[in-house]
């Protein structure tokens, strides 16, 4: 695909998305693949890569040229959801794709320790004992037993 052809990948569509009479779920799909065609413009444009083989694209071709295609095979994007993929390995594609929750990055995954039959998360017993969370995170990914996680283990020992 020539650098031309890149440039007019967002072509008028029958769905008229950028109008402002457009409903806004057509304005949101509208918004996401975008993303698309600029995951889609980094990956052609990245030096690093040398020749492109188009089977290696990260998106597929149809949704890439034209949106109706990715309207066709995704429907309209849902309140709240964003396009995430099945498979990280594979690329956006109608097989692959679905509308999902947008994950959230930088926090720490739940964590759940039971003892003496009690369950919470790493939170909540933080707050229950009075230790820092960050505390208990680094015995916990030490790999330590739970009593030694929440500094129970002399306790239990006595």
């Amino acid at each position: 695909m020539t650098a031309r052809a890149i440039r007019r990948l967002r072509q008028p569509s029958a769905l008229r998305p950028t109008s402002a009479k457009a409903p806004p779920e057509v304005r949101d799909t509208h918004r996401a693949w975008c993303s698309l065609i600029n995951i889609y413009r980094n990956w052609i444009f990245d030096t690093r890569r040398g020749t492109q083989d188009l089977s290696d694209a990260p998106v597929a071709l149809a949704w890439v040229a034209s949106f109706d295609s990715f309207y066709q095979d995704m429907g309209p994007r849902p309140q709240g959801l964003v396009l995430r993929r099945k498979d990280a390995a594979l690329p956006h594609s109608p097989g692959n794709s679905y509308w999902g929750k947008q994950r959230v990055r930088g926090s720490k995954p739940r964590i759940l320790l039971t003892h003496e039959g009690v369950t919470r998360s790493i939170p909540q017993w933080s707050a229950e004992l009075g230790v820092s969370p960050s505390v208990l995170y680094g015995r916990f990914y030490r790999g330590k037993p739970a009593a030694e996680v929440l500094g129970l283990a002399a306790e239990v020992a006595a």
